[in-house]
């Protein structure tokens, strides 16, 4: 991707997310209010001081304390205030548009990436994100941004950006974990021992979030939060779980687009065959990184936010599927056409607002 394209991209994704998301000075509610701002508020009054043990864990939540941190340094610049929270949270919604089309460009063409980051954004939980001070935005971010620089063989600054993203909060590690697991396979594959010390570096995220929970053991005296370990074994049907954290990724209208994409598919399956054998390692992450969320997530409490990140591997497939880099118009046009439908009923659900009445 060029530099001028790159600001191209910026430029337009700037302008889109102005378009779509909540006022900046929009109150904070739910999870925003209730606990990110006011945890936030503590570590400006206090130092800076996230450690576990020192960082109350009312606040806290026994989550890891970057996104807190980088709050925190907006408070302190910008004041106290939604501004500040939401400011941050639109820079991680740029970055997580930017970095999805620059995956579907690499991998499919830039129509694809085009594509892939207008289904990204016209999402209404994408726009209602973008709008609160929470750090699955963040995580989506760092997310895309991890396997962007994975997909162009940069396994220790694909770490780096992992590395941060399970700081943000920890149930990103999935994402480093799908990479390790790629590199691994893909070693094993080729039979490639270069591979496995790649794999070692991608897992560095893992041992950091390690230290990380190790350090809560001895502060507070468990590793998870006791409310989030009896979530977690909280008895309910782990099949209607399943189907509802499936359905998060394809409602409000993106279900058109995975109907149009299966068919095309098979129409494209030379194309798809070899997008599938120049990049298969990122795909084979991306196909872990989806089984690792909707395995956790269907044991857990669930929310649709939850898995935003993965909406990300979601667009991108889509928009390689449908077809829209095709040469002829002809070949172009349905996919097109269903891309174009789905992203209209998004948009028509859109629901980002300035009230409480605004869901997650």
């Amino acid at each position: 991707m060029t530099r001028r394209e790159l600001v191209l991209v910026s430029v337009v994704s700037l302008a889109v997310l102005a378009l779509v998301v909540a006022p900046l000075a929009t109150p904070y509610w739910w999870d925003a209010g209730a606990v990110y701002a006011p945890g936030t508020k503590w570590l400006l009054d206090h130092g800076f001081d996230a450690r576990p043990g020192v960082f109350p864990a009312d606040l806290s939540r026994g989550h890891t304390a970057l996104f807190y941190l980088i709050l925190a340094a907006a408070y302190r610049v910008m004041g106290a205030g939604p501004v500040a929270g939401h400011l941050v949270t639109f820079a991680f919604a740029w970055m997580a548009v930017v970095f999805t089309y620059a995956l579907g460009r690499r991998f499919f063409g830039w129509q694809a990436g085009a594509l892939a980051a207008a289904l990204l954004v016209a999402s209404p939980l994408f726009q209602t994100m973008a709008s609160m001070a929470l750090p699955e935005m963040a995580m989506t971010a760092l997310t895309a941004a991890s396997f962007y620089a994975f997909a162009r063989g940069r396994i220790a600054q694909s770490a780096a950006l992992g590395t941060m993203l399970v700081l943000v909060k920890e149930v990103g590690v999935a994402c480093p974990l799908a990479i390790a697991g790629a590199v691994a396979l893909e070693a094993l594959h080729r039979r490639d021992r270069a591979g496995i010390r790649r794999a070692a570096v991608a897992l560095v995220p893992v041992l950091v979030l390690a230290i990380f929970f190790a350090d809560q053991k001895i502060a507070e005296g468990w590793f998870v939060l006791p409310y989030h370990a009896a979530l977690f074994h909280e008895e309910h049907s782990l099949l209607e779980q399943l189907v509802r954290v499936i359905r998060s990724l394809f409602v409000d209208g993106r279900w058109i687009a995975l109907l149009a994409a299966a068919a095309l598919a098979v129409r494209r399956r030379d194309e798809l065959a070899r997008a599938w054998r120049e990049h298969r390692a990122v795909f084979v992450a991306f196909a872990l990184f989806v089984v690792m969320n909707l395995g956790f997530f269907t044991k857990m409490f669930f929310l649709e936010r939850y898995v935003l990140p993965v909406h990300v591997c979601v667009c991108v497939v889509l928009a390689g599927c449908l077809g829209v880099a095709g040469a002829a118009v002809a070949r172009r046009w349905p996919g097109l056409a269903a891309a174009a439908n789905a992203i209209g009923v998004a948009v028509s659900r859109s629901s980002a607002g300035t009230d409480m009445t605004s869901g997650e």
